[in-house]
């Protein structure tokens, strides 16, 4: 599933264990992700994991699944 950031916000950084870098990125308005649906794993614990379609800063990100409610629409199931 394919989803546009419809809202944008920052996250924390996270370094390649899963620990804060104590710095935020955006995460921009249009930019797209997929879900990643082969893994329930999460490097920081949160519900979900999407990777980024886009050169958006970030290769992926976790979120709550309300955040992704919040911020992100669906472009292709």
């Amino acid at each position: 599933m394919v989803y546009r950031c419809i809202n944008s916000f920052e996250l924390p950084l996270v370094d390649d264990d899963g620990y804060s870098t104590e710095e935020n990125s955006p995460v921009g308005c249009n930019t797209l992700w997929e879900l990643e649906e082969e893994s329930a794993y999460t490097l920081t614990g949160a519900e979900i994991r999407l990777i980024s379609l886009d050169e958006a800063g970030f290769d992926w990100i976790e979120i709550s699944k309300d955040r992704l409610k919040s911020n992100f629409e669906i472009v292709e199931e």
